[in-house]
């Protein structure tokens, strides 16, 4: 299936966000394609729309007037073997023809009548949302009212536009493992500093406005947030209208931070502490240093049946800074939102913390995932040596179990770093660490 625009010269993002905006359209993932239109001796450009959440083309005749509107010249759609198109190429009554597109002599009328080939254009027949592979393809997200440039390579992934949870640990232990409970979580989160800014220099009576239009918006946006958006409209409404926020004294940091995630544009996967900080950073910074028996059979009634990246992170040496908050982070990679509110002790209410980017990012360019896995590897044969063979063959079958749901897990985990730091860099947003329960 396919249903797509094409314009015979760019759109400019602006107007085709006013247009999107104007039309009521939200959560939508934009695929855009460049391509020479040889017998019209310039490039025109596709544009195909799809679906936030689900990845499914979007359909409807709304969207069809409003393109029209903004000078889309032609509209393809294609179903099954049907195809229509609608070509307004002149002043005149636009052309219209439909038929069995796989049938002979249907693409050549086509590119008769338009002077553009068939081919490239229905490309992304049959695909979900692609990923902008190279410069000539690009994507855009309309989502909460605002263009988030999708960063090349980046595959379709709609979680990482809203808040998700997900428990490692749980799943491990379903799986077979054994694993520790936790209870304390954190997020990462991207958001757009100048956005929030320029909220708070708003009169409060516009930016009450703007809080109590999030609607049912909360849940997707906030996350474990989301019980404090009343307690923020409640505050907005004891204020003065006509003040702004940045100047009045002695906010709580729980208002800011519910802004802050108002203006978010990226998620990773809210997880554990004990994954995060005991697992997943630690195997991104393993040292190099010799794995034998000496090294293992201390701690092989620590590392029972636990799964086997855990373990390797529990047991090998590695180096972390080994911050107040955090093992992974030093204390001046993560500072306060509202540094304001820290008291005289150093104490400090708040739960969302900023990150520095640069030193974040250092982290995945410097990792090596093959040289991790080798480690791994090593470490998982040393442990299987020192068992007798009736814990060996536990240690096998339990191996062929969980191993790959642990793998799976840290490569989604992995990615969704990699992508929310990519779209950071391409839309000059801010990271941060939402702790919570």
């Amino acid at each position: 299936m396919l249903d797509t625009f094409l314009f015979d010269e760019p759109v400019d993002p602006a107007d085709l966000h006013e247009t999107l905006i104007d039309a009521h359209f939200d959560g939508i993932w934009i695929a855009s394609q460049l391509f020479d239109a040889e017998s019209l001796g310039k490039q025109v450009q596709q544009l195909t729309f799809f679906d936030l959440r689900s990845g499914h083309l979007l359909v409807d005749d709304k969207l069809d007037l409003a393109l029209e509107n903004l000078g889309a010249q032609l509209h393809v759609h294609i179903e099954g073997s049907f195809a229509r198109y609608t070509a307004r190429l002149s002043d005149k009554n636009p052309i219209e023809r439909s038929g069995r597109h796989a049938e002979d002599g249907f693409a050549q009328t086509f590119e008769r009548q338009t002077g553009l080939r068939w081919s490239p254009i229905v490309a992304l027949q049959e695909q979900t949302a692609p990923a902008s592979a190279d410069e000539s393809h690009h994507a855009l997200v309309l989502l909460r009212g605002r263009f988030t440039v999708v960063p090349h390579g980046m595959p379709f992934w709609p979680p990482l536009f809203f808040f998700h949870h997900r428990d490692a640990l749980a799943d491990l232990a379903q799986a077979g493992a054994k694993t520790s409970a936790s209870d304390e979580h954190l997020a990462f989160v991207a958001f757009d500093r100048q956005q929030l800014d320029h909220l708070c220099r708003l009169p409060i009576g516009d930016l009450r406005r703007f809080v109590k239009a999030i609607g049912g918006e909360g849940g997707p946006l906030l996350g474990p947030h989301v019980n404090a958006l009343q307690t923020v409209v409640e505050f907005l409404d004891s204020c003065n209208a006509d003040q702004a926020l940045a100047d009045v004294a002695n906010v709580d940091p729980l208002i800011y931070e519910v802004l802050a995630l108002c203006c978010s544009g990226a998620y990773v996967s809210g997880e554990t502490i004990d994954y995060v900080d005991q697992s997943f950073f630690p195997l991104l910074a393993l040292s190099d240093t010799p794995i034998d028996r000496a090294v293992v059979a201390p701690n092989l009634e620590d590392i029972d049946q636990a799964p086997a990246l855990c373990a390797a992170a529990e047991v090998l040496p590695y180096t972390a800074p080994e911050g107040q908050l955090l093992d992974s982070f030093a204390d001046d990679e993560l500072t306060t939102l509202c540094p304001w509110a820290v008291d005289a002790d150093g104490g400090y209410e708040g739960s969302l913390f900023l990150l520095d980017i640069d030193r974040f990012a250092e982290r995945f360019i410097g990792f090596d995932a093959d040289t991790m896995l080798k480690r791994v590897e090593r470490f998982v044969e040393v442990w299987q040596e020192l068992l007798d063979q009736p814990a060996r063959a536990r240690f096998i079958a339990l191996r062929a179990v969980v191993d790959p749901v642990e793998q799976r897990l840290f490569d989604e985990y992995a990615l969704e770093l990699q992508m929310m730091l990519a779209t950071c860099q391409a839309n000059q947003l801010t990271v941060a660490v939402l702790f919570y329960g």
